[in-house]
């Protein structure tokens, strides 16, 4: 399936670190070091491609894109919060996980444990030594707990994820930068609906300017408050929602288990996965 950023369930932002943020600004710096881009290819189909023609910069670009690196430059602390990361399976929370491995899509491998998680529902499986588990940034789960009292559950939002463990909305104007393969840095920081590439702004001869209405959303919620409302806003109804209509037993579907498997429920007793007459797998209290 190739490569796939990680988000966080509670705020949709990226949770795979600022690579690709440090990449789009070397391969800027790269550009304006030469003093020429390479055009846009005409092709509809391939959007990214570019042609071999090339074109200069003009003087009055050249200084502000200088400028534009200088200023996103500054808001590299701004964004470290986002490699602080929380793993939630369905009984514990790991609140250190630096010195876990990381694969392409969404697994993570204490090695030390020789012990697997992966945080994408489209890959989770019943398999020993993998557990199934949600990823989500420090002090997103914090900022549940501190301004709702509530702590992440996959149970709660079971049947809300999708396949890379998202949930449907998350507000603002975010949802479309949301989800995608390569968490879109520079595209949020700009706010520009025509940006492609930098070659693509290039070609229109455009200023690039940072929007710092975005940049709220991609700042640490427990220090931002603009971010901190979006998100309690998201969770609020989703919290307010499970109190009234949890039910009993894990909220996972039993269908998805081997028969015999134990899982606590959301009345925080055991339940065990057994077949019917009908063959049909259910959950029932493990007495």
């Amino acid at each position: 399936m190739g490569c796939h950023d990680i988000y966080c369930v509670i705020c949709g932002i990226t949770a795979s670190g600022l690579d690709s943020y440090n990449n789009d600004i070397k391969y800027l710096t790269k550009i304006i070091k030469t003093g020429k881009f390479n055009l846009p290819s005409k092709s509809k189909k391939y959007i990214y491609r570019l042609s071999n023609k090339s074109q200069k910069i003009t003087p009055e670009l050249l200084l502000n894109y200088k400028k534009y690196i200088n200023d996103v430059l500054k808001l590299r602390a701004t964004f470290n919060w986002c490699s602080q990361l929380y793993l939630i399976t369905h009984d514990k929370v790991i609140k250190d996980i630096s010195t876990f491995d990381r694969d392409d899509w969404g697994g993570f491998t204490n090695m030390k444990a020789k012990k697997g998680y992966q945080t994408q529902f489209g890959s989770w499986i019943d398999v020993d030594d993998i557990t199934s588990a949600l990823i989500c940034h420090k002090s997103c789960y914090n900022l549940l707990c501190k301004k709702l009292n509530y702590k992440l559950k996959i149970n709660d939002i079971y049947n809300k994820l999708n396949e890379i463990s998202l949930l449907s909305n998350y507000k603002e104007n975010l949802n479309k930068y949301i989800g995608l393969q390569d968490f879109p840095w520079t595209k949020i920081i700009i706010d520009d609906k025509n940006f492609i590439n930098f070659e693509n702004i290039m070609a229109l001869n455009k200023e690039l300017k940072i929007n710092y209405n975005n940049i709220n959303f991609l700042t640490d919620p427990l220090k931002n408050s603009i971010n901190a409302k979006r998100i309690i806003d998201i969770w609020k109804p989703i919290i307010r929602k499970n109190k009234k209509n949890i039910r009993p037993s894990p909220s996972e579907s039993a269908t998805l288990y081997k028969i015999g498997t134990i899982k606590k429920g959301n009345d925080g007793n055991l339940y065990i996965i057994y077949i019917t007459k009908n063959k049909i797998k259910k959950w029932k209290r493990n007495i």
